[in-house]
């Protein structure tokens, strides 16, 4: 997405059901009722490959399109100028209409500067987190058990490539989220819970991969993670 400017965002509607299945899929998805045996003559949600079959499908559909990728029934298109998005763009809905998928037009996004994908929120300037989930993080009371706790944790760790040193930050949860550890959350804890709060608001901007450009690759070790 190097250089990317404009983007737009395409929803596929109702999901898996668009996906036909061939007479041997559908012999496997026969179930009972009152009324006799049906089976499903489409994807349904709930089959344990569903996400993967459906996600390979709209793949298929905009395989070599320069500047286009989906995420399950998600589908970005992007360009570093309008003329080279709209290009994309226009070869994306082409085949979109002759693959017969149909589209979610509310949830559909055209020609922006500035658009939310998978948590992140995409621009000229680089990628950023969502500010939602940021606000969700702040809004968070202090945990007051396991249960709570892993999810405050699990949330600040899906934002890890914008939070630097987040291993040793969250390194006083680690005792506490192991099995059959009593519940005691003190002070190295909360101090924990804030400092991230106060991380978080302040999230750096990640810049394009660019694989022209010079690489580096650094680790930094730690007796916390790396």
């Amino acid at each position: 997405m190097t250089g990317a400017r404009y983007f737009s965002k395409l929803d596929a509607s109702s999901g898996y059901w668009q996906t036909k299945l061939d007479e041997e899929s559908s012999k496997l998805l026969c179930f009972n009722s009152p009324f006799g045996r049906y089976k499903f003559n489409r994807l349904p949600f709930g089959v344990s490959n569903a996400s993967e079959i459906f996600q390979l499908d709209i793949a298929e559909i905009i395989e070599g399109i320069e500047g286009a990728a989906n995420a399950q029934d998600d589908i970005i298109v992007w360009g570093d100028t309008k003329e080279v998005h709209d290009q994309s763009l226009h070869e994306v809905l082409s085949r979109i209409k002759d693959s017969g998928l149909k589209l979610n037009r509310k949830k559909c996004q055209f020609c922006v500067t500035q658009i939310t994908f998978l948590g992140h929120v995409l621009s000229g300037d680089g990628v950023d987190a969502d500010p939602r989930k940021i606000s969700a993080i702040i809004d968070m009371p202090v945990p007051q058990n396991k249960t709570e706790l892993q999810r405050f944790f699990e949330m600040c760790n899906y934002l890890a490539k914008f939070i630097p040193d987040l291993a040793s930050v969250t390194a006083p949860f680690g005792c506490l989220l192991e099995k059959d550890t009593p519940w005691h959350f003190q002070a190295e804890q909360e101090n924990a819970v804030k400092r991230l709060k106060e991380m978080v608001t302040s999230a750096l901007v990640l810049k394009y991969f660019n694989p022209k450009d010079p690489i580096k690759v650094t680790s930094d070790s730690s007796k916390f993670g790396l």
